[in-house]
This record gives C-alpha cells, sequence and structure tokens, in this order.
C-alpha cells in the first residue's frame, strides 16, 4: 500500500513527537521545516524535508518556507486523473494530513508587545495551510487537544470518513477565523488610537 504523507509545522512542539511517531506506526511520510523537522529529527523521527519539495531553502528571514506551489498544490488538487497527473508532471507530493498551529498571537499582544513583536507573531502560512488543506478536502488539525481523536480514527479505519473529515475542516475553520479576528481586533484599536 502506498504510503500517504502528512505536512507537520507547529510552534508549539509539546506532543509532536508522539503524534508524528503514531503517524509514521500508521503509514505516513512526515514532510516538515525549520524547527519542527529539527526536532522530529532530533527524536529518531524520519522526515522529508519541506526543502526537497519547494526546491528552495527558507526566505526572508524564515517567513517564506510553505508558501510555495509545490506544498499548495499538495493540498489543493482535487482527486482527478487530471490534477493526480499535474502533481505528478511538477513531482509535486499529494499531501493526505496537515497538523499545524499558529504563532501565539494573542498571547503576544495580551503581554503588551510591541507592534513589531505582534507583526513576527502573525502567522501567514500556518492558517495558509489550513485554508488550503480544508478546500481540498484533507485531514486538517489545528488544536492539539484533538491529536488523539485524530490517531483513534485513523487506527480503525477511518469509519464515516467524510463526516469526521468535515468535522476537522469546520473546527479548523473556525480556528483561522478566530486567529484573524484577534489580529483585525489589533488593528483596529491601533488604528482608533487605543493601543
Amino acid at each position: 500500500m502506498k504510503k500517504r504523507n502528512a505536512l507537520i509545522s507547529v510552534y508549539n512542539k509539546e506532543g509532536i513527537v508522539d503524534f508524528a511517531r503514531a503517524l509514521v506506526e500508521l503509514g505516513f511520510n512526515i514532510i516538515s521545516s525549520g524547527g519542527t523537522a529539527k526536532k522530529l529529527l532530533e527524536e529518531g523521527v524520519p522526515v522529508i524535508d519541506a526543502q526537497e519539495i519547494t526546491g528552495m531553502p527558507p526566505i526572508l528571514s524564515h517567513r517564506v518556507v510553505t508558501l510555495h506551489p509545490a506544498i499548495h498544490a499538495g493540498l489543493l488538487a482535487e482527486d482527478t486523473p487530471e490534477h493526480r497527473a499535474e502533481l505528478e508532471k511538477y513531482n509535486f507530493p499529494w499531501i493526505d494530513l496537515v497538523c499545524v498551529d499558529f504563532y501565539p498571537l494573542y498571547e503576544t499582544i495580551r503581554q503588551g508587545g510591541s507592534f513589531k513583536d505582534v507583526v513576527e507573531k502573525t502567522d501567514i502560512g500556518g492558517p495558509t495551510m489550513v485554508r488550503s488543506a480544508v478546500k481540498g478536502g484533507r485531514i486538517v488539525i489545528c488544536e492539539f487537544g484533538r491529536r488523539g481523536q485524530l490517531l483513534e480514527w485513523l487506527k480503525k479505519g477511518e469509519p464515516k470518513s467524510n463526516v469526521f473529515k468535515q468535522y476537522l475542516c469546520a473546527v479548523a475553520e473556525c480556528e483561522v477565523g478566530n486567529y484573524v479576528s484577534i489580529s483585525g481586533a489589533y488593528r483596529d484599536s491601533i488604528a482608533s488610537g487605543s493601543v
């Protein structure tokens, strides 16, 4: 059976090694980058670095890593002969699962971080990967507390697959919406002079 691909990129590394190991045991390749890839490799989890897929190193002080067609095509492609052939033409992998979290924007604002601090903790790659994964109908998770539930579902053979995947997608979209609303409220407070 062909291995599936899981893209893991998290700011908070708590529990990520055990989660990645469990995915490997379930037959997934792990794609990762930066600090997440380093952490997993240090703990003996095999990782395909995102650079191997994109053909590019991180650029702009690590602001651009996964924002690349090789990643997002693998998330957005539909399961059709045409899309599969196009991925193969460009040697882009089909990505089945995305596990990300977001930079701690709310915590930075709450702790009185400077505008520059807040800008640096405004995540772009994470929410973008989530939205691509949702649109592509992939398995997507961005909440630490749901990882165990996801692993149990995978181990059980993915019952009611479409229903559960839509549930995860809905949760992830809400997480992105909440995250973006925090950023919007912060910028509104600057515009109104309250920060």
